[in-house]
């Protein structure tokens, strides 16, 4: 490929200077180029050649052909002010039908990556040249599914294993265009900023095209080097689910043991700048990441189940895409209201699956209700005529605002063909033509609902997956940092199920309203909480609940769902009502009222480097101290006095239990942490903690008399490593940036530990039917 670059400038790929350069050269690694072409199976097969005559032996082909699952490219950084390849004059003239040379100087400074090119042309046309730079990105897009196409084929071929890359968002080119081309396509955390709407961009696609896995290269935070807690990390976990991600890779995990030069704790790759070296020298090891890696699994395998809907598709053109991808609606409107909604390149309507039945598009894939075009979008000729055979089929369609006017052609004729199309679309009862406000209110208005109706006073983001066996997964995400409440009225009739993702656990919500065709239920999630609901179409309970009082946590099904037991918390009357009309009114005014636990005692056991920073062998030097606690409200280690301490926190109480039934349990409950919670009661391992909302049952564990409560909560390093940061190497490198940096970013000490009261909320098993 070559890359034309601007004067004063190096060239740099992956964030080197190349000087592999040679006159004389006497191997292959002083005559290397900068990076290979990617816009033509030549280049790749540049790679693959190396791969084969380099790399991979005989034996070493076998064993990929034996374990190995994907083979997988980065994002693709070249950097350069104009990208062309081999005979693509030539291929742009037999396609557009004029000669691109003479546009090179327009082309020059916007078809590359991070371009510093000193000055900008434009063409004396009515776009400026704006079609003839779109017709060039058209054509980069088209080539570059070439270079997959045979990376595919040689994988599949060569090792056994598919092709996975981080693909279109680093090119001039059509992101979504390419998307279906790659056969595990990969997002990644650091471009995509945490955006779910950009991430709904690139799942749009791949969705359209069948794709069972979307992965995303998870958590490679800027600055977050050992300070990157499981809670921001399930965070961008989340964000990337609710996106329509359903595979994460970690970023980060690490040779642990003695490097070249390397100081504890451990080999920290981009100068200890970006998260996160995850090792067995992290305190969460045994105590957060076993807990925190499940529930990332159970949210992939219900993600990876059956076949992802929404209610609406909006159009989305990009002639080349943004590195950092931005989002496109930012309205939180038809999230609150429970729409939702991916995104499509009028590219992408070439897809077997894009086509309209029934009014609805895709039916076998998203099966939208809607397609929205706005005045801002970019617009094709061939989607037009595809927006025109849609509508005609009765999909219903929004032009949000004025009729778009910006088109990636420099066809003339074909815009004034096309614009002529458009028009004549206003006239058709299923085109209707809104201002640029109250989109989700616009929706319904015209009678299309989302599958999950919300009523919450939080913003809730949903994905909806069906499987051909007829079940229905739903994935809740409250994106707010407070907690919320609300209900949803689900798109489906049958038995509800919670799936608890930290623990595997599955059972029937007992509590909901049932209509012909609905499910409402009412949720209630704390901060950045999740969860998931099953529907089934086996009925488990003949009778169900329809509403309680606030004193009833909880119901247990017992005996196959003959049963049905209330868990009926300190009160004087509560009240459930049934689906037969039955109201059971209970009073539990003998059962004990919540109380806080006091009487802590917490051991800080402090992980340090070895008295040789170089020794990496063991996990850390491991020092206790005892901490008083004097109040029943816990604080963090630093407001304790433990500043530059991290490690794990081994809290300790004990408590009476005297219950006044032998139907009598409680739950434990526990602020939210930020790191890695678990705990035992009498010895007994209690359930995974949502480290969102720590709230367990420990009925199961509870004895008459003296109970004692253990519970273990690690940190990040980054508090112990505030004392050696100047003297912390890699391979001889030191930091790029001084402890000051990190304090000044607010990514300095951490609060770290159980933070706030825990309690024992007793509660009372009363049989309501």
């Amino acid at each position: 490929m070559a890359v034309w670059c601007s004067p004063r400038r190096d060239v740099r790929h992956a964030g080197a200077t190349s000087k592999a350069w040679s006159a004389r050269p006497q191997n292959i690694f002083q005559n290397g180029s900068v990076a290979v072409d990617h816009f033509s199976a030549a280049g790749a097969k540049v790679i693959t050649d190396f791969l084969e005559d380099y790399v991979l032996d005989d034996e070493s082909k076998q064993l990929f052909k034996d374990v190995g699952h994907l083979f997988w490219e980065d994002s693709v950084e070249i950097d350069g002010d104009l990208y062309w390849t081999p005979g693509l004059e030539k291929k742009f003239l037999e396609m557009y039908k004029y000669d691109l040379r003479r546009y090179v100087l327009l082309l020059q400074g916007q078809n590359g990556y991070q371009t510093n090119w000193h000055s900008s042309w434009r063409l004396d046309t009515g776009d400026g040249g704006v079609g003839v730079i779109a017709d060039f990105r058209n054509l980069l897009t088209i080539l570059s599914k070439t270079y997959t196409d045979y990376m595919t084929e040689w994988g599949n071929r060569v090792l056994d294993m598919q092709f996975s890359g981080q693909w279109g968002y680093n090119f001039p080119i059509d992101m979504l265009e390419v998307i279906p081309n790659i056969e595990i396509p990969e997002a990644e955390t650091l471009s995509f900023n945490n955006h779910i709407d950009a991430y709904l961009q690139f799942s749009g696609p791949a969705d359209l095209s069948g794709k069972p896995v979307l992965s995303i290269e998870l958590g490679a935070g800027i600055d977050r080097a050992y300070s990157q807690s499981w809670s921001r990390l399930l965070y961008d976990a989340k964000h990337a689910f609710a996106g329509g991600i359903n595979q994460v890779v970690v970023h980060g995990a690490v040779y642990s043991h003695n490097f070249y030069n390397t100081t504890y704790p451990g080999y920290t790759s981009h100068n200890y700048g970006y998260a996160a070296p995850h090792s067995r020298h992290q305190p969460a090891w045994d105590v957060g990441y076993p807990q925190a890696l499940g529930y990332l699994a159970r949210v992939q395998y219900v993600l990876q189940s059956g076949v992802p809907k929404v209610d609406l598709i909006f159009w989305d053109k990009q002639t080349a895409q943004n590195a950092y991808p931005a989002p496109l609606y930012w309205s939180n409107d038809l999230t609150k209201a429970g729409y939702s909604y991916e995104y499509l390149s009028p590219a992408n309507f070439v897809l077997e699956e894009a086509v309209v039945q029934d009014r609805v598009f895709a039916p076998t894939r998203q099966a939208a209700k809607l397609l929205v075009l706005r005045s801002n979008d970019t617009i094709t000729p061939d989607g037009v005529t595809y927006l025109a055979k849609y509508a005609a089929a009765g999909l219903p369609i929004i032009i949000y605002g004025t009729l778009p006017s910006q088109w990636a052609t420099a066809n003339k004729t074909a815009i004034s063909a096309s614009s002529a199309t458009l028009k004549g679309l206003l006239e058709l009862p299923n085109v209707h033509q809104i201002p640029e406000k109250d989109l989700a209110a616009a929706v319904a208005s015209i009678g299309i609902k989302p599958r999950t109706q919300i009523s919450s006073n939080g913003t809730w983001w949903t994905r909806w997956r069906e499987t051909t066996d007829g079940e229905t997964f739903v994935f809740i995400y409250n994106d707010n940092n407070a907690a919320s409440t609300g209900n949803i009225t689900f798109a489906v009739a049958g038995t509800p199920y919670l799936l608890n993702a930290w623990t595997g656990e599955e059972g029937p919500i007992v509590q909901y309203v049932a209509g012909n065709d609905s499910t409402t239920i009412s949720l209630s999630l704390k901060g950045l909480e999740t969860a998931i609901v099953r529907f089934s179409k086996n009925n488990t309970l003949n009778t169900h609940v329809v509403a309680s009082s606030g004193s009833v946590l909880g119901f247990r099904v017992p005996n196959n769902g003959s049963q049905i037991l209330a868990k009926v918390a300190h009160s004087n009357t509560s009240s459930v009502r049934l689906s037969t009309g039955k109201t059971v009114v209970v009073s539990e005014s003998l059962v004990q009222p919540t109380w806080t636990l006091g009487n802590w005692t917490l051991t800080l056991e402090h992980w340090l480097p070895q008295e040789d920073l170089y020794d990496l062998e063991p996990d850390a030097k491991k020092v206790n101290y005892s901490v008083p606690i004097t109040s029943p409200s816990l604080k963090s280690w630093y407001d304790l006095g433990y500043q530059t301490v991290s490690g794990i926190g081994y809290y300790s109480t004990k408590f009476q239990w005297t219950p006044s039934s032998d139907n009598d349990g409680a739950q434990l409950s526990i602020p939210p942490v930020s790191h890695g919670l678990v705990g035992t009661l009498n010895g007994k391992a209690l359930p995974a903690f949502d480290i969102t909302n720590p709230v367990v049952d420990i009925s199961s564990a509870l004895i008459n008399g003296t109970n004692t409560l253990q519970l273990k909560a690690s940190s990040t390093l980054m508090n112990t490593l505030s004392q050696y940061w100047s003297e912390l190497r890699t391979f001889g490198v030191p930091p790029a940036n001084n402890w000051a940096h990190f304090e000044k970013e607010g990514l300095g000490y951490q609060q770290n530990g159980i933070i706030g009261e825990v309690k024992i909320v007793p509660y009372a098993l009363v049989q309501v039917v």
